[in-house]
């Protein structure tokens, strides 16, 4: 989620945008599968199988940083509010995404980044992992 806040003369608007894009089973990275039903169980329950970087996500430090912290020690609380988009989207297909990207753009500490690489227009596309 990000929070959007703009002011025009005395009055301060703010609009919430959901960034997630929606499980689908079959899509790359994603497999549902259904456990329990209502008939035989009383209810119904799937198992998940996700692969973590399928869809819209958020890399823990110690995806980069040997020892360093898992997804699990980061406030959902810190995941919402303001944030700063580095446009990204004209980056090749398949091409890694690197700090000469990032260090032109000036970053506050403690500032929320998103980095925007339009891959989102490719879900539920073969080209989706790739593009």
């Amino acid at each position: 989620m990000i929070l959007i806040t703009a002011r025009w003369g005395n009055i301060l608007s703010r609009k919430v945008i959901d960034l997630t894009l929606p499980f689908v089973d079959g899509q790359r990275g994603v497999a549902l599968e259904p456990e329990l039903n209502i008939l035989e169980n009383g209810f119904n329950t799937t198992t998940l199988h996700i692969y973590s970087h399928a869809l819209t996500h958020m890399d823990a430090p110690k995806h980069f940083i040997d020892g360093g912290a898992g997804i699990e020690t980061i406030r959902l609380a810190d995941c919402v509010g303001s944030a700063q988009v580095i446009d990204l989207s004209y980056k090749a297909p398949n091409s890694f995404i690197t700090v000469d990207d990032i260090v032109p753009t000036y970053v506050a500490e403690q500032t929320r980044v998103l980095l925007r690489t339009d891959w989102s227009k490719h879900a539920g596309f073969d080209n989706y992992r790739t593009h």
